[in-house]
């Protein structure tokens, strides 16, 4: 039997009293956050809500009907995202052979995975084709909208730009902070600024546009180097 909260063998559902977790600290590793971790406890110790006899129960068989969805759901998105691989791998080959190699380059980017890459090749292609930075940052949402009237500059987020490419340059963006120590200590530093989260990650996005066209203009694969001669220009 599988494990894990969709695994096949989780044919019971906790009810009112009863608790699958073993203490404080898998809480903790659940939640992420000191913040988070102290709601959840607190709901956890809460005195249970009085119901009709029943409820409990009926409410029991009703998640164990939304758990079987979330198991066709989790089968049908393991399905897409290893057709949306094949493709992006069948692109590579088709690729080896020409001058450009738009796809590889890509996917050497630091946390740059298989539906980020999908999407820029799919929303952007003329951009980045084009090697085109400005266009990039439009079409994401990276490049923020300054206002100006008299005295007053208003700097707010730009919402008129490709949804779907904004959705997966966010994604990126998040896992990028995570697996990049450079890109990830830029992200802290903007947050210590005063910056928050979402503006943070466009910074962060920004600079990956930024590396992204100048390996694309070289045609060659991100590494390191690329990364240094990058941060010293």
């Amino acid at each position: 039997m599988a494990d894990g909260p969709l695994g096949e063998g989780s044919d019971t559902c906790p009810r009112r009293g009863l608790s699958t977790r073993t203490g404080d600290e898998d809480l903790a590793e659940e939640s992420g956050s000191s913040s988070d971790l102290g709601r959840r406890v607190g709901a956890l110790r809460r005195r249970p809500v009085k119901t009709a006899p029943g409820v409990v129960e009926a409410a029991s068989s009703h998640a164990l009907y939304l758990v079987e969805r979330l198991r066709i759901v989790q089968r049908q998105r393991c399905r897409v995202e290893k057709s949306l691989e094949d493709a992006l791998s069948a692109l590579e080959t088709v690729e080896e052979g020409s001058e450009h190699r738009d796809t590889a380059i890509l996917r050497s980017m630091p946390g740059a995975g298989s539906s980020a890459v999908a999407t820029m090749l799919a929303k952007a292609y003329e951009a980045i084709r084009d090697r085109d930075y400005h266009a990039l940052r439009v079409l994401s949402g990276v490049a923020p909208v300054t206002r100006r009237s008299g005295k007053a500059v208003f700097v707010q987020r730009r919402y008129a730009c490709n949804q779907d490419l904004s959705v997966a340059m966010y994604r990126w963006d998040r896992n990028v902070v995570r697996c990049d120590p450079l890109l990830g200590r830029r992200y802290k530093e903007a947050i210590e600024r005063g910056k928050r989260h979402g503006c943070a990650a466009r910074l962060v996005g920004d600079m990956l546009l930024r590396i992204a066209c100048a390996i694309l203009r070289s045609q060659k694969e991100y590494d390191v180097t690329i990364r240094e001669e990058w941060k010293a220009a």
